[in-house]
């Protein structure tokens, strides 16, 4: 095999052992083993693979591919990329830097699936277009986002959700309300313990909280006659809500009204009101009980 080798600018051709300005260079017919370090300042063309079997250190960058465009090969890892460079503490926190934009064909890991280590960004996240990928599937959620500011969203899914929709088919409330009492006239004579119903309503509900309210106009036909109201739900009188009026000498009118907020668990509820006269006849008018589900 023979050998070409230029130094400091002169071609030596050497078979077997020769010497070179004092360094002596082994020679066979596969391998060309310098018996010392060789610093070489010119410029050097490799038309064929270069394999390196320890580490080589490029101080001022190195070029893969070439710098004309989808002009270029694969470059292949086996390993990790990291930056040797120590801080001014001597502590290994300089990190890799990439200079250009990335693009990355197959999937990223932090570290290993599942890893812990955090991704921080210091930068805002931006679709490459607009309205067209997602943030997680249907089946690969996020568990749960934590928003400091204003979160804008073209729709809302899911349980819990409050929206426009589900508010009006009554997901979030519902509502009812005595029938048919708007106009109409109760007159009760009870007196003393004995209470008669002036109003019902009927509502099944989840485990929630009711907003019960009653309002009426009560007329008296006797003198210093008192009139009692209360709201009543499954057959227990809210303490909070008993109402009193009491007339002069001669006939009055007057406007009883109270209102409760009352817990409940799911299931079917009564709400009513209950009222009695201290003596001779007491007519209610314009009456009207309306009861709203608030869901927890």
């Amino acid at each position: 095999m023979k050998i070409i080798i230029k130094i400091l600018g002169a071609f030596i051709a050497a078979c077997g052992l020769l010497a070179v300005a004092g360094v002596a260079v082994a020679s066979t017919a596969d391998t060309l083993q310098p018996a010392s370090i060789i610093a070489y300042t010119e410029p050097v063309t490799i038309s064929e693979t270069l394999t390196v079997a320890k580490p080589g250190y490029f101080r001022q960058g190195v070029h893969i591919g070439s710098t004309e465009a989808d002009v270029g090969g694969v470059t292949y890892f086996n390993g990790t990329i990291v930056n040797a460079a120590l801080d001014s503490s001597g502590d290994s926190t300089i990190p890799v830097t990439f200079g250009d934009d990335v693009r990355i064909d197959g999937e990223i890991f932090r570290t290993e699936v599942g890893g812990d280590n955090p991704v921080k960004l210091a930068d805002t996240i931006i679709p490459a277009a607009n309205n067209t990928y997602d943030l997680g599937t249907s089946s690969n959620k996020w568990k749960d986002g934590y928003f400091a500011g204003t979160v804008t969203a073209g729709g809302l899914s899911g349980s819990g959700i409050v929206s426009t929709s589900n508010i009006a088919s009554g997901a979030v409330t519902q509502t009812a309300e005595s029938s048919g009492n708007f106009t109409a006239t109760q007159s009760t004579i009870k007196t003393g313990a004995s209470y008669d119903v002036a109003d019902t309503v009927t509502i099944t509900t989840g485990a929630s909280t009711l907003f019960c309210m009653y309002s009426n106009l009560v007329s008296s036909d006797a003198f210093f006659q008192t009139t009692n109201m209360a709201l009543y739900v499954d057959g227990q009188a809210i303490s909070h809500t008993y109402r009193r009026e009491t007339t002069g000498q001669g006939e009055g009118q007057s406007s009883l009204a109270a209102s409760a907020l009352v817990n409940v668990s799911a299931g079917s509820h009564t709400i009513e009101v209950r009222w009695n006269t201290s003596a001779g006849t007491a007519t209610m008018y314009s009456h009207t009980l309306d009861v709203i589900e608030l869901k927890k």
